[in-house]
This record gives structure tokens, sequence and C-alpha cells, in this order.
């Protein structure tokens, strides 16, 4: 017995989806009863210990305080407008109420529950196939028996529904077990028959929705049989089944049941005509009240819009015609100009006659008379049903398309947060798609999206599901495992272990300090690095070979190729780089906070702003966040704010120098969490050469960026009389234009513009120049300074922040103030001229940079990382 308690525990929602069949079959049998009013009751308390349950088992009890709030001030909002308005029924409306919020309640809950069960998709899964079983078998069992409901009932018995109350309701119902029981049993010998199941049941259906959703699906088992199984002979069997129901509909109950009704239509409108003494070529013959000609309202089923009738005899004759199409009460309410303006004067039978046509009407009609707060809130439900004509005789309008109900019951504000709730699944489920695109070759996965779309589209055109109870359990079930499986990724438990999140490894003063801390620190922890971006050119191979390298994108920027074709005037070029480019620019945060959430890194270090940002509101609570700030701020008031309001949850804030550790304390001093600390970048001390100070060489290494002024060093080192060679390395957006510049300077045999070099090939260069010459407007902490002091070359730099932090004036380079080009020749000349105080500037410049090597700035790493490792 304990151990059958113990099953039902675990697997209580397979339980529950076998059950919902049984318990419709009950409730058909005993629907007039006070039995089957119980039944229904006891689905909206099911709802409700649901709910109860997905509060207890949850971890973040905030979230169903917030969803319990914005659903009360709602549904209070809609009372006091009904209210307002004047309540026939506070019960019945509240009870219509809760049938439309019992779906949302549903999905929320079951959301919370399957995060929590790692079997969920194996339960909802076998308890779909139980209940698709039973629902057949049930079918089966009431033609046998002569019991069945038919599907189009009024005297014709036209398609089989089995024992099941509510047609269109059970129809889409039976539309999600089966496309869920073929898609799951595609991959199994089994299929055939499920196949043939699934034919025979949505095909003597006779519901367009299961007709359309029956070629759905073999179109759906076709293309997985060829991209995901590679099966040619499934291929070929759900191929056959494809034609067969397609040139098979002419012979289904759905056609027959199209065609009786074509031909009803077709016999009231010919009936309409004989009787007024029109065709559907008379378009005159009629008066307005000053005796003028007005186009006749019938013109083959066209909706003309003709100014207001006031010929007696006309509107007697409208009267006549509304009224005999059951309209007389909503003429008797509301007064047949009214309905005649909504109906736009037609009298095509087709229209007149259609159900769902009317209780629209009546809707809108009621609309039009109800106040701003209810057309905010909804108006009351029982109004829709309790429309009379003059004999007393009430109708009922309840409208059955879902969409448009929520929109006349709930309002614009109830409908939009429906729409949204039910969008932030479906944008959610599109967002995994688009990270990893492969899934669309999966259709475990694709079936649940196909399916959600086409029920949605089915609430709307068919109607019966968005406030069906038993449909919602089922619909709730699919769209939270759908959103789970696509969204959810059990967390990993965390590791002693740090990431490092990077935007790419090439070639870049951040890059290059983040691979010498990486190298260091992978001596005594686990590292890894997170790489935004895979780029051909990178750095990656001066990584330690314990370090592992995780790519989240395997593409690269390409603003260069898209301004190109977009310059160009390729208009195929241009769309397609500016498509690469949304899904870049999309990705790009998408793929950094989705790895945060399920890193399994005890300590993540963020090496840019926008990363920290994110790093701060998707962390893990256990995981220890730290910031590294490469860049000075340059009082950037949007930057300066993002440190101060969007760091809230980070730990540690390293500063690169003194001047940042001071500017930093400034601002976030009212933030008590983060701590900040000076922790300068780590420079590399393997395979140092010292230089050839007598090589008279003059080099920049840098970003070829408007920012790093490389076009004003070509203009400085043009003016400089002694020098041998300018080395310019780098690459970026820039190049062509210092190209241009150089070659307008004729100065292509002195200044050599390199491109991109890899680390090796910068080594050779740097140890064969004399000076090392820098122009930047804005430096962090500039580690090329560093790299080229260690070699012992001596630099000189416009004074900024960044450049005053390594180089102290005629210690180790030349700071020049107010970027006075004129000195900067000057100083350039002098120190290529004088060998001994070139000489004395090296020596200086190696001391500094030994303060930078890792057996320094590795100390302070570990009285930080020692404390959670």
């Amino acid at each position: 017995m304990q151990g059958v308690l113990e099953k039902i525990k675990v697997h209580w929602v397979s339980i529950l989806i076998v059950i919902l069949p049984i318990w419709d079959i009950i409730t058909y049998f005993f629907w007039d009863s006070s039995f089957g009013i119980v039944l229904t009751f006891l689905r909206f308390f099911l709802a409700g210990v649901i709910f109860v349950y997905s509060f207890i088992i949850s971890k973040n009890k905030k979230q169903h305080y917030i969803f319990s709030s914005i659903l009360f001030i709602y549904t209070l909002g809609h009372v006091i407008s009904c209210y307002l308005s004047g309540y026939i029924s506070l019960y019945v409306d509240i009870t219509n109420m809760f049938r439309i919020l019992y779906m949302p309640i549903l999905l929320f809950s079951f959301i919370v529950i399957f995060k929590s069960n790692k079997n969920a998709e194996k339960d909802v899964v076998n308890g779909v196939n139980i209940a698709f079983f039973i629902t057949i078998v049930s079918i089966i069992l009431s033609l046998i028996t002569n019991t069945a409901n038919y599907t189009y009932g009024n005297n014709i018995s036209l398609g089989v529904i089995g024992w099941f109350y509510n047609k269109n309701t059970q129809s889409l119902i039976l539309v999600l077990l089966a496309m869920i029981c073929g898609a799951y049993s595609l991959k199994q010998k089994k299929y055939y028959l499920v196949a043939i199941i699934i034919f025979i049941a949505l095909y003597f259906n006779a519901t367009k929705t299961a007709y359309i959703s029956l070629i759905a699906f073999f179109l759906f088992a076709l293309f997985y049989s060829f991209v995901e199984l590679k099966s040619k002979r499934k291929a070929f069997y759900n191929l056959l089944l494809l034609i067969l129901t397609i040139s098979l509909f002419q012979f289904s109950p759905t056609y027959n049941n199209n065609q009786l009704y074509l031909t009803d239509q077709n016999n009231k409108n010919e009936s309409i005509s004989n009787s007024t003494g029109e065709n559907d070529n008379d378009t005159t013959g009629q008066n307005d009240s000053n005796g003028n000609k007005v186009e006749s309202p019938n013109n083959g089923g066209q909706n003309t819009i003709i100014p207001p009738i006031n010929n007696n005899q006309t509107l007697k004759a409208y009267n006549t015609l509304y009224r005999s199409f059951s309209l007389g009460s909503l003429i008797d309410t509301f007064g047949l100009e009214k309905v005649l303006n909504k109906y736009n004067y037609t009298k095509d039978a087709f229209i007149l006659s259609n159900a769902r046509t009317k209780k629209k009407i009546a809707a809108s009609l009621i609309y039009d008379e109800e106040n701003l707060l209810s057309h905010l809130f909804g108006f009351e439900f029982t109004k829709i049903n309790n429309i009379s004509n003059n004999k007393g005789v009430t109708e009922t309008f309840d409208l059955e398309n879902d969409f448009t109900a929520l929109f006349y019951y709930c309002g614009f504000i109830g409908i939009g947060l429906y729409i949204i709730f039910i969008l932030y699944l479906l944008f959610h489920i599109l967002k995994r798609i688009l990270i990893n695109w492969r899934l669309i070759f999966k259709s475990t996965y694709m079936i649940w999206p196909c399916l959600i779309l086409l029920l949605l589209i089915g609430a709307e055109y068919t109607g019966a599901l968005l406030r069906r109870p038993n449909a919602n359990i089922y619909l709730a079930i699919i769209l939270a495992l759908a959103y789970v499986k696509f969204t959810y990724t059990k967390k990993k438990p965390l590791e002693k272990k740090i990431g490092f999140l990077m935007l790419h490894l090439g070639y870049g003063g951040i890059e290059s300090a983040t691979i010498n801390t990486a190298n260091e620190l992978s001596k005594k922890y686990k590292i890894e690095i997170i790489s935004l971006y895979n780029l051909k050119k990178n750095q990656a191979n001066l990584l330690n070979k314990n370090i592992k390298v995780t790519y989240l994108m395997n593409a690269e920027p390409n603003r260069n190729e898209f301004l190109t074709a977009l310059k160009s005037k390729k208009i195929i070029k241009t769309l397609k780089e500016g498509l690469k480019s949304c899904r870049i620019l999309f990705l790009k945060h998408v793929l950094i906070k989705e790895y945060i959430k399920e890193s399994d890194c005890k300590i993540i270090v963020s090496t840019r702003s926008k990363f920290s940002k994110i790093l701060s509101k998707s962390k893990r609570k256990e995981t220890i966040a730290i910031a590294q700030e490469h860049h000075y701020h340059n009082n950037d008031k949007k930057y300066l704010k993002t440190l101060k309001n969007k760091y809230q949850n980070i730990d540690y804030l390293f500063a690169l120098t003194n001047s940042l550790l001071n500017d930093y304390q400034k601002l976030l001093s009212k933030n008590k969490k983060t701590k900040i600390v000076l922790v300068p970048n780590m420079l590399d001390a393997k395979k140092v050469k010292i230089t050839n100070l007598n090589s008279k060489n003059i080099i920049s290494v840098s970003r070829l960026h408007p920012g790093k002024r490389i076009n004003e060093l070509v203009d400085i080192v043009s003016k400089v009389k002694s020098f041998k060679t300018f080395y310019v390395i780098g690459d970026g957006e820039e190049y062509l234009n210092i190209e241009k510049q150089i070659n307008e300077l004729n100065m292509q045999d002195k200044i050599k513009l390199l491109g991109y070099q890899n680390q090796d090939e910068i080594e050779k260069y740097y140890s064969n120049s004399t000076v090392f010459v820098m122009a930047s407007i804005s430096e962090g902490l500039p580690m090329v300074l560093l790299e080229a002091m260690k070699h012992g070359i001596p630099c000189i730099a416009y004074k900024i922040n960044g450049t005053e932090d390594i180089i102290t004036d005629d210690y180790n380079g030349y700071l020049i103030a107010k970027r006075d080009e004129k000195e900067f020749v000057n100083k350039l000349n002098s120190l290529l001229e004088n060998e001994e105080k070139c000489q004395l500037l090296s020596h200086n410049a190696i001391s500094t940079a030994q303060n930078y090597f890792p057996s320094v700035i590795s100390k302070k790493w570990y009285e930080i990382l020692d404390k959670y490792i």
C-alpha cells in the first residue's frame, strides 16, 4: 500500500491526465443532473488544490504573490465596473470569470510544478497515451452500443464524437491527444498503428479543425521522417497517408457537412430573392425618404454599406426578413436601425443565419452601450444571455470564438493581460529555438510549439477551448511543459571553478590581460573561458591546455561587412548581413544571460561592463560575481549610472588604478555589498626578449579605432627626422583611412601598416624597436604600454587617465600634456638621438613592468579567491 501511495505521489500528473477523459464521460451521462453540476465544480476545486500545491513546493513564493495580486486587482476592477453598470447576477458573472482565469491559474501552477519534476515530460506523455486510448475505446463502445454523440447531430448524425458533451471542445482535445501520441511514437515500431488510429479518429470527426490538424500532422511526420529519423520507409508511408488524407477529403464527413451547410444557405438565399422579387443582379429599385434610388443591399453576399433607410415599406421588409432569421430579440432590445447598421443592411442568408455572427453582433451592441470602465474591464457575462424579445422569450448569445469572448467579457485590460501571458511563454520558446536552431530538427521538441499554435488558432476559429475547464487542464499542461522543456534546465551543482566572461579572444588589451590572468590562476584553480564570439583570428593558442574554452556563438561581428554591402548598394548582400546582424544583436545579450543563469562556476569574472550588468541581475545566489573595469569612465553619465544602479549584486569590483579606485568608492558609497579592490591587470612574464635600442624603429600596437588616434601618430612620426621604420600593428575600421594617409604622405617605405599579427609575431617587432608611441584619447590600464616596457622599450604617450598610471615622465618614458603634437615630435626626436637617455628609460621601463608580473598581481587574486575555493 505504501508503495502504491508513493507512486501516486510521484506520478500524479500522469494519473490526472488519465482521469480527465473518464471524468468527461461521466459528466456526459450526468450532465442534466445535480451530480453533473458537482463534477463541474470539482474542476474548479481541482484548480485551487493544484495552485496551493504549487505554492507549497515553490522556491520563489514572491511570484505567487505577484500573480495572485494581478488576478485579484483585475477581478476587483471587473466587479466594480459591472456593479456601476448595474449587476444582473454577480454569481453567474464571477463563475464565468473563473472559467476564463482557470487556464492561466493552472498554467502558472504547472510551470512551477514541472520545474521541480525531472520526469514531467515522461509523465505527461504517458498520461496522454493512455488518455488517447481511453478516448478511442469510448468512441468505439458508443458506436457498438448505439449511444454515440455525433459532432453534427441535427437529424443527420454526421461525425462521431462518442460519450463527450461539448463537441467543439472534444474535437480540440482529440487533436491534442492524437498529435502528441503520434509525435512521440514516430521513432517506435508501433507508429504505423498509431498513425492509422489518428487518421480514422480525425477523419471521421467531421470538424474542419480536426481535418486541418490531420493534414498538419502527416506533414509534420513526413518532415521528421526525413530530417530526424532519415527513414525512407516511414517517409514513404507518411507521404502515402498525407496523399490519402487530401484525396479523400471530398468523401469525408467534413466535406459532407460543409456541402449540406452550403446547400442550406443557397436555398435560403434563393428563398429571400424569390420572396422580394430580387435576384443577384438586381441592385436597384429602392427609394429613400426623398424618393432617390439607393443600391439594394442584396449584392451577392457583399456587405455594401448604404445610407439609413427611412422608407417605412423598406424598413418593414427588413424587419420581416431579419426576424425570419431569429434576430427578433436583437431588434426588440436594441432597435431595428442599430441591428441593420451592424449587419451592414445585408440580405445574405449566409450572414443572417450564422449563429457566431449573430452572437458577435449581440456582444458589439451591448459593448456600444457600455461605459469606458466596462471597455477596460469587460461587461457582465449575464447581459449577453439576458436579451429577450417582445414576447419575453430570452435567448442565449454566449460567444463561441474564445479571443473575441475575452475581448468583450474582460475588456482591453483583461485580454491584454491574457495575451501578454501567452506571448511571454511563446517568446521564450522562440528565443530558445533562435539560440539553438538545431532544435528545429527534433520532433519531440517542435511538436509542442506547433500544437500550441494550432490550438490557439482553433480557440478563435472553432472556440470552446479557453473557457472550458476540461480543455483548459490539457492546454495548461502542454503550455507549461513546452515552456519548461524549452527554457528550464536543471541547475548543475556549483564547482570550485572560475569562469571569465569575454567578448572574444582576439587581440586587444582586455583579451591579453585576461589570458595572462587565466594562465596564472590555472596553476592553482580550475579555469573556464567563456567567449561570446568565435573569431577566426584569436589568441586561444596562448591559453594553457588545462583551461576550458566555451564559445557561446560560432560567429563574429559583421558590422563592417554590413556597412560595406550597404555602401556598395548590394541589396541581397545587405539583407543577408542585416539579418545576420539582427540575430547577433539579439543573441548577444541572451546567450550571456543564459550562460550566467546555468553556469556551474563558483566564481564568475566579467571583463565588460555590459556583461557585469547582466551578471549582477542574473547570477545564481551562491555565485560570487567579480566585475573588472578595463577602461576609464571619462565621466560618461550613462556608464556611471550603470555602475551606480546596476551593480547591486556584484561582490567585488576590481579597479585597475588608484584614481579609478577612488572614483568607484565615491560613486558606490551607498552600495554595501560590493567590495572595491585595487587589482591591476596581469602581465605575461614569459618569453621576454629585451629590445635592440639601436634599431631606431618606432612601434605602435592597437586596434585601428578612431579613439586610438593612429592617424595622429602617423602625422607625428612623419615629422621625425632620424627614425628607420614605424611599425603600426593592428586591424580595425580605420585601416583603409590610415593606409590612404600613409600613401598621401608618400611614407610607404618607412611606415609599415602590418595589420593583425599574432603574439609571437608581435614579440619579434617588440624586440626590434626603440620607442613605443600611443595617442589614445581614453584608456583604462593600457596593457600594450606594459608589454612594451617589459621588453625595455621606453614609451611616449599623451597624458590621460591610464597612461599616467604607467608612464612616469622622464623616468620610463614621456607624457605629453595637452595633446601637444610639437612636443611629441621633439621628445621622439631627442629619444632616438640620445642613446644614453634611451638606455636609462629602458632600464626603468623594465622595473615598472615587473610590478605587474604574475608573481606580484596573483597575490591580490589569491587573497579573494581562496575565501571561496
